[in-house]
């Protein structure tokens, strides 16, 4: 095998010997490692500075998100909540649209936004929910939903992927509940 000889590249300065030397330099001096800033708020967007263009619009992007996919959540909670009155109570409101169900509705906007202003950060009831449900909606589902028709084989793949969805389910909310001290 043949030496490779070193040539220097065009315009450099530097020889063997003076990047030998910045070697041991470099080994010499402990490198100085970036430091992460000393607390992250738990919402990200506002980590990033006021004057960030693309974080202004991101921050824009979410209120939006917010303010036109909040009557599709609240008809369902809404829905859901009237459940659980009693059968009459549920009829009743159920025949009158008018000023009943409006003051319904205030009540639980009301109280959402009680319980939205009380709370100081929501990361542990969003990781809970992402967890349990990020793991039934993408195991558990499917299998249930395959189950009916599966053959003897099949069934117990879903069982599996379902059992699968559980544990990692599980798992995550684990995970969650420690971060935040709580196991």
């Amino acid at each position: 095998a043949s030496a490779r000889r070193w040539r220097p590249a065009r315009g450099a300065t530097s020889t063997p010997a003076t990047r030998r030397s910045s070697r041991r330099h470099r080994r010499a001096t402990p490198r100085r490692r970036r430091r992460a800033p000393e607390r992250a708020g738990p919402n990200v967007l506002l980590n990033y500075g006021a004057s960030d263009a693309l974080a202004r619009v991101a921050r824009l992007a979410t209120g939006a998100s917010i303010v036109f996919g909040f009557p599709l959540v609240f008809s369902g909670f809404y829905d859901s909540a009237t459940r659980l009155l009693p059968p009459a109570w549920e009829t009743s409101l159920q025949k009158r649209r008018g000023a009943r169900r409006t003051l319904g509705s205030l009540c639980l906007v009301l109280l959402t936004a009680q319980v939205a202003l009380a709370a100081g950060d929501i990361g542990l009831p969003a990781g809970l929910a992402g967890s349990l449900l990020g793991g039934f909606v993408v195991y558990v589902l499917p299998a249930m939903i395959r189950w009916p028709n599966a053959g003897a084989v099949g069934r117990v793949g879903c069982l599996m992927l379902a059992l699968l969805g559980v544990g990692l389910g599980l798992l995550g909310a684990q995970q969650t509940l420690s971060a935040y001290g709580l196991i």
